[in-house]
């Protein structure tokens, strides 16, 4: 039953057509143009995509040289702002009025597929942690609704607005909701690509300097901080001078001077250190001297196991040791069994001199650096060190 049915069967009262006080709000957008709205984000956390970023990236590319433009209530990190109209999230009798001038709207189950319902307008709804069957858009015709149901995916809906990992909602590809805003509007769908595996990491966009030299315009990539890869080229003077335009966080495999982290330790926002083997003298000492100095440390290893429970023992006076290995081809064998054509997509952007990489290969088998931020597909590269950067990876089949 209805959450509405309900409600109506509890009170007596009878289910009519809403009135909603309308308000008006500006939009930039000419009389030629149409705008289809997107609501991403409700206060339910189960209710919120993680992939909202790559699925507008796709129908950015779509929606080139057509008519239409998005009109995207609230932000949405890393987002190609083409062909995209970013407006702060209205009250509700502001969303009224946009969403009774829009040629279609798309959100997660909300307020919003219920006025866009009750104005018979071309919708699409997801919905995750409620069955359709309970809060679904109530008005409006069947032809003009879209409905992505993904609620027993994990088996019972779960009723929650604060589901854990692997939340339901995130099981959803984003070229299926792609395709089904284009069928929506009746535009046709061009995208070659099928999505076969998302890294845990991948919707975290982050910038990794090789210190041989350093990053002056840092802010261009839409970060806070630079992260230092001091374990894959340890270089002191590039990471003071590093410390000198931007905050830092730090990841080393060897004890960095303590005179140079005492002076710049308010930039310091983190350090990760890996350990390889036994506790050694000079390492805890560095330990101690992060612990006095307030600096916030933390020990990881690409060992797990038996192998690093070896020498668990000897770090039992300081933080416990997250085990983070690298990503392994292994780890996505069965997805890409028998596919031909794989493609990757990164969200790791890895700085070395003057030339900027998608991937820890660098400039070596045939990888090219990338000129671009927003990342682009591009064939795999079948080597060790290519999978380690799986976590921060989107494996794709083209399709066409």
């Amino acid at each position: 039953m209805h959450v509405l049915e309900s409600f109506a069967l509890n009170t007596g009262l009878k289910i009519d057509k809403p009135y909603i006080y309308e308000k008006f709000i500006p939009l930039s957008i000419n009389e030629d143009e149409k705008y289809i709205i997107v609501h991403p984000y409700t206060d339910s956390k189960s209710k919120n995509y993680k992939y909202w970023t790559e699925t507008l990236n796709i129908l950015i590319s779509l929606f080139r040289d057509t008519k239409y433009k998005i009109l995207l209530l609230g932000e949405v990190a890393n987002l190609n702002p083409n062909n995209v109209i970013v407006q702060t999230l209205p009250d509700y009798a502001q969303l009224a009025f946009l969403i009774k001038r829009c040629e279609a709207f798309v959100g997660t189950d909300s307020i919003g597929t219920q006025i866009a319902s009750s104005y018979n307008k071309k919708l699409l709804a997801i919905h995750s942690n409620f069955p359709v069957e309970n809060t679904g858009p109530y008005w409006g015709d069947e032809e003009n609704k879209k409905i992505i149901d993904v609620s027993r995916v994990n088996g019972l809906p779960s009723y929650s607005d604060d589901e854990k990992d692997p939340k339901a909602i995130n099981t959803i590809k984003p070229e299926r909701i792609a395709k089904e805003i284009c069928e929506l509007i009746n535009l046709k769908y061009e995208y070659p690509y099928k999505t076969l595996y998302i890294g845990k990491e991948y919707t975290n966009r982050k910038v990794e300097l090789i210190p041989e030299s350093y990053l002056l315009n840092y802010q261009d990539f839409m970060i806070d901080s630079v992260i230092v890869r001091m374990d894959l080229h340890y270089n002191l003077s590039a990471l003071e001078k590093q410390l000198t335009i931007s905050s830092c966080s730090l990841v080393t495999n060897k004890p960095i001077d303590t005179k140079l982290i005492e002076k710049y330790k308010s930039r310091i926002t983190e350090l990760i250190y890996f350990v390889e083997g036994k506790l050694s003298e000079e390492e805890s000492q560095f330990y101690d001297a992060l612990r006095s100095l307030g600096v916030v440390y933390h020990l990881a290893s690409r060992l797990t196991g038996d192998d690093l429970n070896k020498f668990k023992l000897d770090y039992l006076d300081y933080p416990p040791i997250l085990e983070i290995p690298y990503g392994d081809k292994s780890d996505v064998e069965k997805k890409i069994k028998n596919k031909s054509n794989i493609h990757y997509k990164s969200s790791s952007l890895i700085v070395k001199g003057t030339k900027f990489y998608d991937n820890l290969l660098l400039d070596s088998h045939g990888n090219r650096e990338i000129s671009t931020i927003i990342s682009e597909p591009k064939p795999v590269i079948d080597e060790e060190v290519f999978w380690r950067g799986l976590s921060n990876m989107m494996i794709l089949e083209k399709t066409s």
